[in-house]
């Protein structure tokens, strides 16, 4: 499907695309960015997609075959992919193929206190692109490192996680499950990562208890799981075993999930 083959209706709207017309598909594609199309809610909040209320994360989770992993950068490829698996909500694919590394912060999980504590050990972070979350967080738009081959994604404290390789967030103008809309704060161009947010990414890290978080688990998710419950939730369960395996806590293990 070319760009200029894209049917639109009169407002411009991708048709069937809530919340989304191309013209802010395509504005986010010039920042180079790999983008895909995510699950919106309604008026209800109730996610859009076949699980409707059932879905345990609505409003987040890609609506094509492969997940984030279907993503691209390419005005055409993003244009078809909206097209082909409407999706009212917006998805960037985070990590060195985007260049993007994603700070976020949830307060509701002790996040602000949490980059408060890193911030005295390590220094403020730079003037960085800043988003809304929709529910309450934000996310800190920062580069991916020169350099670096790959960069994992991983949580280093209650309630901040480092979206990196192998993840992929919702972006602004989408509309959160709460009802939010995902918005730019700041919109400034994308300051480095800072170096000891990416050495925190990769070191050993002492739990509540003592145990250690490894740099790897020997179990991981799919980068796309299945609608149907069962596997769903054994594939969780293992996850859950493995992460209790590695000294994982309690708690730990719930935010990871």
């Amino acid at each position: 499907v070319g760009l200029m083959r894209i049917p639109l209706d009169r407002t411009g709207r991708i048709p069937d695309v809530e919340h989304q017309t191309l013209h802010e598909v395509l504005l986010t594609a010039e920042e180079n960015w790999q983008l895909y199309p995510v699950h919106s809610v309604d008026a209800d909040n109730v996610c859009a997609c076949p699980r409707g209320a059932a879905c345990t994360d609505p409003g987040k989770h890609p609506t094509t075959p492969h997940g984030f992993n279907d993503a691209s950068s390419d005005p055409e490829r993003i244009a078809e992919l909206f097209v082909r698996w409407p999706g009212g909500n917006m998805g960037l694919k985070t990590g060195r193929a985007s260049g993007t590394v994603i700070l976020d912060v949830d307060p509701r999980d002790g996040g602000m206190e949490t980059l408060g504590r890193l911030r005295a050990e390590h220094g403020n972070l730079p003037p960085a692109r800043l988003h809304a979350s929709g529910g309450g967080g934000f996310h800190y738009v920062l580069g991916y490192p020169e350099g670096v081959k790959e960069l994992p994604s991983r949580i280093i404290g209650p309630g901040v996680e480092v979206k990196a390789d192998g993840a992929g967030v919702v972006l602004p103008p989408s509309i959160h499950a709460s009802g939010g809309r995902y918005e730019v704060l700041i919109n400034a161009p994308l300051a480095p990562l800072p170096s000891w947010v990416a050495d925190l990414v990769r070191e050993l890290r002492v739990l509540p208890g003592g145990a250690e978080q490894p740099t790897e688990s020997r179990f991981k998710l799919p980068e796309h799981m299945y609608e149907t419950e069962s596997p769903r939730n054994r594939t969780l369960f293992d996850y859950g075993c493995s992460l209790r395996a590695h000294g994982w806590d309690h708690a730990a293990i719930l935010t990871e999930l």
